[in-house]
């Protein structure tokens, strides 16, 4: 699930201005698609729709379409990993 999520890690800074935030995804926009999504985690569109709608991954909805903050995945990538 997560080989093609490993060449974002590889992405990951520490900017030490911001206490030592970590910093993923620098190149996705700060809202982000299902799709980005799907690609971010390497998972299926119906395990991205199954993460937020049970609200796992923090995100809103604009009419039909899923709104995503990059802050959102962030998080749940660190708690689900233990960083």
């Amino acid at each position: 699930m997560l080989v093609r999520f490993h060449k974002y890690l590889i992405n990951i800074m520490i900017n030490n201005n911001q206490k030592g935030c970590v910093i993923m995804f620098k190149e996705f926009s700060d809202l982000i698609s299902i799709e980005e999504l799907c690609e971010a985690l390497s998972i299926g569109r119906n395990m991205a729709y199954k993460l937020l709608n049970s609200g796992e991954i923090k995100a809103f909805k604009c009419g039909r379409i899923w709104k995503i903050p990059k802050e959102g995945v962030e998080i749940y990538i660190r708690l689900r990993s233990g960083l």
